[in-house]
């Protein structure tokens, strides 16, 4: 730590400090445990008391002496309603200017700790606690954030693990041809699709190619496994991404393993890792694609990496036995055996001479298949009679097997052992710790080398150093050679190491299921579940618990496997599955006696039950949810807060989806008072379905307060994904406040992080909605850019809700412009979307559509055609009950029957529609405000319509509502029809 960030830092300090001393005796409120502030600033500079700054001391003394009763009775309400405390405290800091400024000071010092935590790494833990106990007594930030948020939650992010490297080939020889063809499709069409059958040398030649294609730091390489899913690319990314400096998706998938937290779909997790090697020149290399073949998310994710592909030298390269149904023809070529010429030249370089007919009777049998030409070199090496061993090869049946048997037979007992120790790692690269620990600690580094030495063994450097793995045909058989007792003695070591010693809970899990030790196998996955979700080993992690049975498991333990059974096929969408997984346990669940642990099992089991149906159902998901309540509180003794706080949030989720806005509020308000301090996914769950819950009762001024605490949230847990949505919705709510400035501010920082990790749907909505807030202020060339840009982005990535709005806006930007023709162009395709749109919500932008086409009829003259326009856009706005774009449209046929002549009827429309959005839409209550003013000057009441048109010119004003401040000396003329 440098001495100008200490001196800066205590600077910071001191200055909060002070702050502090000076407001205590005004607000006595500022209290803090004594001592707390001196163990916190002393011991990161190390200096004695006497030593530091003299104010620093003076206010530590003056807040340590100073008496707090307000605080102190809200942190003790914590216990039974942490929101309400948080409430009591705001509201007295609201009432009392002195209070609030002494919190903010706090919050500010402790700003500086935080700083000064993440510099240093770590603090010791009795110094992170006594700051933590400060962050509890002093309140946190009293305007916007609920106390239940201030205990600072930092996360302690593992490094990245040393990204895999190619496979190390001393001996590559020939392929000189196919390196050339290869090469030149990297070069031009940035894709190289090495196919063929197994052993014939694909990803020999795939190391060899990438390493002369892109140094070695430049190259992502990952071998694909049995039973792995697609995802896994994303983690691998993650770690491999982070290693180069680039830490954002490390952090967010790291910090969602240790929460609990969901990610985003890994097709938006995989737009943010392209956006991530865009302009890095980075070579990605998927070894063994074919065994993911059967990934419904295969084809999705490599359709998005084909079109990123060549941006700033971005390139790929893909071994695969089988042509996959995504690649294109010029890509379907098989990689056939070496050459007879390379082939000559790999028995040379194991200084092994055959004379011309015994070569050809190799190269025959063998037809120039690198794995069975490195076990034939591995046997005739040591041959006296080569003849007589290649008339055997001839005679053989099974050549593989044939060569593997004379291979093993010429190994020493150490070599075999490490064979086998290798075989058991079930195609995973394992470490020498591992070898070793699976052969009871006996030295395996001479073994080893000799090993890859004779090419038995592949070595590459990957997270755990040098590690070994085996072709998949040595693999089966040196498995299959092992007897069962020894396998799974073998399979139970790995299982111990991989617990223990370096911690990798699937392959654990997988190795103790293989040694027999289901039950622990199954503790682990289970307990696990979250974690390896997050790591993209969903795929993995459902083939390993569908291999237990309740025979071989304690009922407990069977339970909890159908259990996370039923979450991963709700994961991916096999509702069916999911449900027979939940009833399973359920009825094993009758055949326990009451224990707690019985009822906390039946309620997470009632609890799946009803999340796969409070979307269709929710009046069926609420009777799952609380008969899995009433389990919850039947389990007694200490209650699982975070399952009462979720199944809070699944209850007010159904009620929101049954129009229930009431007991959707108070359930959601339980949910969160809840959940236990900190950050959390549920905690931005139920902030952000709060938002909802008050947009939709109009009440603006909670769901912003709201909207900023899931702000803080999302921030704390490094969830970028959820942060630009929160964003997003704090950017609407300001905008349907008519804080069209603050809501440019929002959705430009939401625009930000959506650019940044390559969401495209949200980056075209922000630059829509930026384009209609420049609209509403009278930017009109930055409300162009943005709407275009919106409508480019929209029509690219087929986001039709998207792009009808965008039309729309952009057809009444042109409205106001003058521009008739471009207005009418984008109305007619704006209506054309809404047919072709199969979302129902696509329909509700009718009415505002015919709306602003019956104005543009107006505006051009064509008085009878807008008012049967008109006359349709009410008659939809009714049936849809909006009452907002009601009001808007009764306007406009307001306008258009003034044009008609038709005073009076315009009148009362206006006089009806204008309380409809008062107190809901300032800006649009003051359009209608003018036009009735209008009307009311037109039809003998003068003094009302001025007041009138004066209220809408002030609420203009504060509005800087340019556009409408100028169109209103023009209103009496558009009154009149005349264009």
């Amino acid at each position: 730590m440098s001495d100008e960030f200490v001196e800066r830092w205590r600077g910071q300090l001191t200055e909060s400090l002070v702050r502090v001393a000076r407001l205590a005796p005004q607000a006595p409120e500022v209290d803090f445990a004594s001592g707390l502030l001196a163990t916190a600033v002393l011991w990161p500079v190390r200096e004695r008391v006497q030593e530091f700054d003299g104010d620093a001391i003076d206010a530590i003394r003056a807040i340590a002496g100073a008496q707090s009763k307000h605080i102190l009775r809200a942190v003790q309400a914590w216990d039974d309603d942490p929101l309400a405390a948080a409430h009591a405290l705001a509201a007295a800091a609201q009432a009392n200017p002195d209070l609030a400024a002494g919190l903010a000071a706090v919050v500010s010092h402790f700003d500086a700790a935080n700083l000064l935590v993440a510099r240093l790494g770590t603090m010791p833990p009795e110094v992170v606690n006594q700051i933590k106990a400060a962050l509890v007594n002093i309140g946190g930030i009293i305007n916007i954030q609920s106390l239940t948020l201030n205990v600072t939650h930092t996360l302690e992010i593992p490094a990245p693990p040393r990204p895999d490297r190619p496979p190390e080939l001393d001996e590559f020889v020939g392929r000189m041809r196919e390196l050339a063809v290869y090469a030149e499709a990297l070069a031009t069409r940035h894709v190289a699709v090495i196919s063929g059958m197994a052993g014939v040398g694909k990803t020999a030649l795939a190391a060899r190619l990438a390493r002369q294609f892109r140094p070695p730091d430049a190259i992502f390489w990952h071998s694909f496994r049995e039973r792995e899913g697609i995802e896994v690319i994303i983690w691998k990314l993650a770690g491999f991404l982070a290693w180069h400096g680039q830490e954002e998706l490390w952090h967010m998938v790291q910090s969602a393993r240790q929460t609990g937290s969901q990610l985003p779909p890994p097709e938006t997790l995989f737009d943010y890792v392209l956006q991530m090697v865009e302009g890095r020149g980075y070579l990605l290399c998927f070894d063994d694609l074919h065994l993911v073949e059967k990934d419904p998310l295969l084809i999705r994710l490599v359709g998005r990496l084909r079109a990123a592909l060549g941006l700033g030298g971005l390139a790929l390269v893909i071994t695969t036995r089988r042509v996959l149904s995504f690649m294109q023809m010029q890509e379907a070529d098989s990689l056939a055996g070496l050459s007879a010429e390379d082939a000559r030249l790999l028995l040379e370089r194991w200084r092994l001479q055959l004379p011309g007919p015994l070569f050809e009777r190799l190269y025959a049998h063998t037809g120039g298949n690198t794995q069975f030409l490195t076990l034939a070199m591995n046997v005739l090496q040591q041959e006296a009679d080569v003849a007589g061993a290649l008339e055997r090869l001839a005679e053989s049946d099974n050549i593989e097997r044939y060569l593997l048997v004379e291979v093993e037979e010429r190994l020493n007992e150490q070599e075999q052992m490490a064979m086998g120790a290798v075989a058991v790692l079930l195609g995973y690269p394992g470490s020498q710790d591992v070898i070793e620990a699976m052969l009871d600690g006996e030295s395996m580094r001479r073994s080893l080398r000799q090993l890859v030495d004779r090419h038995l063994l592949i070595v590459r450097d990957g997270a755990r150093g040098k590690e070994y793995q085996q072709h998949a045909m040595v693999q089966a058989f040196y498995y299959e050679l092992l007897g069962r007792t020894k396998r799974r003695s073998m399979h139970l070591r790995a299982a111990a190491f991989y617990e223990m010693d370096d911690p990798d809970l699937l392959r654990a899990a997988i190795h103790y299921e293989r040694g027999g030790s289901t039950a622990r196998s199954a503790q682990l996955a289970t307990q696990g579940l979250p974690a390896l979700i997050s790591q993209g080993q969903t795929r993995s992690l459902r083939h390993l618990l569908q291999q237990f049975t309740a025979a071989h498991l304690e009922p407990v333990d069977w339970i909890n496997v159908n259990l996370a059974l039923g979450q991963l096929c709700a994961l991916v969408g096999e509702d069916e599955q999911a449900r027979g997984h939940y009833q399973e346990a359920l009825d094993r669940l009758e055949r326990i006696d009451g224990s707690q642990t019985a009822y906390a099992l039946r309620a997470r089991a009632l609890r799946g039950m009803g999340q796969l149906v409070y979307n269709e159902e929710p009046q069926e998901a609420l009777v799952w949810l609380q008969q899995a309540f009433d389990a919850l509180a039947s389990a007694g003794g200490e209650a699982d807060s975070q399952l009462e706080a979720a199944l809070y949030l699944d209850i007010g989720w159904a009620h929101r989806r049954l129009h229930n806005l009431a007991e959707a509020m108070d359930a959601f308000q339980h949910g969160l008072a809840r959940l236990p301090r900190g950050p959390s996914q549920l905690r931005g769950d139920a902030l952000t379905r709060l938002v909802a819950l008050h947009v939709a009762q109009f009440d603006l001024e909670n769901a912003q307060r709201y909207a900023q605490m899931a702000v803080e949230n999302s921030r704390h847990l490094g969830n970028v994904w959820h942060e630009q949505t929160v964003l997003a919705m704090s950017g609407n709510i300001k905008h349907l406040g008519c804080d069209w400035k603050g809501a440019v501010t929002d959705y430009e920082a939401a625009l930000g992080l959506a650019v940044q990790i390559g969401d495209r749907s949200v980056h075209a909505a922000m630059e829509t909605n930026l384009g209609i807030a420049h609209t509403n202020l009278g930017n009109m060339d930055a409300a162009l850019a943005h709407l275009t840009s919106g409508l480019d982005l929209s029509r690219q990535s087929r986001l039709r809700s998207c792009e009808l709005k965008a039309q729309l806006a952009v057809s009444k930007l042109y409205m106001r412009l003058g521009r008739w023709a471009d207005a009418e162009n984008h109305l007619n395709a704006a209506e054309e979307l809404v047919g072709k749109t199969a979302s129902g919500e696509a329909q509700f932008h009718l009415p505002l559509i015919l709306s602003a086409r019956a104005e543009l009829r107006l505006l051009t003259g064509n008085i009878e055609e807008a008012a049967a326009i008109a006359a349709r856009s009410v008659a939809l706005a009714i049936a849809q009950d909006k009452q907002v774009d009601l009001a808007v449209c009764q306007r406009i046929q307001g306008q258009v029957l003034m044009a008609r002549g038709e005073t009076m009827q315009a009148r009362t429309l206006l006089e009806q529609s204008l309380p409809l959005l008062q107190g809901r839409h300032r800006y649009e209550a003051a359009k209608s405000q003018a036009v009735l003013g209008q009307t009311l000057c037109k039809t003998g009441d003068a003094g009302r319509g001025a007041a009138l048109i004066a209220e809408a010119r002030a609420t203009f004003t504060a509005l800087d509502a340019k556009f409408e401040l100028a169109d209103l000396a023009h209103l009496s003329t558009l009154s009149a029809g005349q264009p």
